[in-house]
Formats: C-alpha cells, sequence, structure tokens
C-alpha cells in the first residue's frame, strides 16, 4: 500500500519508556561500555596491591571498583523509576505528542505546541518489532508505538520512513532479531 500520510498517537506507558531508555543507553549508545573497563583497571590495581602486601589499598580500590559500577546502574534505574512516577507512566499510558509523518515533513503537536522537521532533519531511524525510534539528534527520540496509527499500518509506516530517508539512516532492529534465531 503506498500511503502519503500516517498520523501516530505517541501514548508512552512505563514498560515503554523503559525499554527506550534500556535501547538507548545500553544498545545503540556503547558509551556504557567505558564504565565496566575502568572499573576492571581499578580492579587490576587492587590485585596488584594485594600481591605487592599492600591489602588497605588493595580493599580501598577494589570497593571504589565495586561502588562505581554498581552506583551508575542503580542511579540510571532509579532516574528512569523517578520519570515513570512523575508523570504518572505506570498508572495509564500518557499521550506525549501526536506524530504526523508525511513525504513532506514531520510535524508533532502536543498540548501546548507544534513543531516542523523536514526529513533533512532526521539524524537515524529505528524499528522494533511494536514502536519506532525516530532521532532528530543522537541525544533524544519521538517514540512511535504502533498501537494509534492513522492512515495505515506499521508496515505502511516503515515503508513511508524507508522510501523518503536513506538505507544508512534507518535501522531494522526487528527484522535483525528475526534473522539471529
Amino acid at each position: 500500500m503506498n500511503v502519503d500520510s500516517i498520523t501516530v498517537r505517541s501514548n508512552i506507558t512505563e514498560k515503554i519508556y523503559q525499554t527506550y531508555m534500556n535501547f538507548h543507553v545500553y544498545k545503540r549508545d556503547k558509551s556504557w561500555i567505558k564504565l565496566p573497563i575502568c572499573c576492571a583497571i581499578i580492579a587490576v590495581f587492587a590485585v596488584c596491591n594485594f600481591i605487592a602486601s599492600s591489602p588497605i589499598l588493595g580493599w580501598i580500590f577494589l570497593t571504589l571498583a565495586f561502588y562505581l559500577l554498581i552506583s551508575r546502574f542503580l542511579r540510571f534505574y532509579m532516574s528512569v523509576n523517578r520519570i515513570c512516577m512523575e508523570y504518572k507512566l505506570n498508572q495509564i499510558p500518557k499521550l506525549f505528542y501526536t506524530v504526523t509523518l508525511s513525504r513532506s515533513g514531520i510535524d508533532v503537536v502536543n498540548e501546548k505546541e507544534k513543531a516542523n522537521y523536514s526529513w533533512d532533519q532526521v539524524y537515524h531511524v529505528y524499528r522494533r518489532k511494536d514502536i519506532i525510534y525516530l532521532y532528530l539528534n543522537s541525544q533524544n527520540a519521538f517514540l512511535l508505538p504502533f498501537d494509534e496509527l492513522d492512515g495505515g499500518s506499521a508496515e505502511d509506516l516503515w515503508a513511508l520512513i524507508t522510501s523518503i530517508l536513506s538505507a544508512d539512516k534507518v535501522t531494522d532492529i526487528a527484522k535483525q532479531t528475526k534473522n539471529l534465531l
């Protein structure tokens, strides 16, 4: 089906937001890998101090390594849960914005404002099995769940996006996952 315009009502739930944040931080942006590497280096210093008969310094380094690793992940998940509670995402889905995607551009409307974007402004688009993440820059995405689409299906939406954007700006994670199984 050749569709020219699809509207997505972005009703966000706690699960959708948590899944997005896990994807954004751990799968898309691999910078988190630096932390375990740093902690491993500190742990090596701890072992060296234990070998050099300096157990107090060894325990300090080992404690620091574990503290850094655990506290970073705890702070991340506490922050995600705080945002979910602040927006009451655990009670009912909340409409954050409505996005209309057409060949001429992307229109976003929420309670307070309206914005228009050209397709040239799109940084990258990722499709998962039940949602699309539309990044306009490397740090922020519009979440487009497939629950409430007007004007077409999820496949029509993906076909519209892939017909406009170049292949280097789209990633079909749902297809990649199927191929791995």
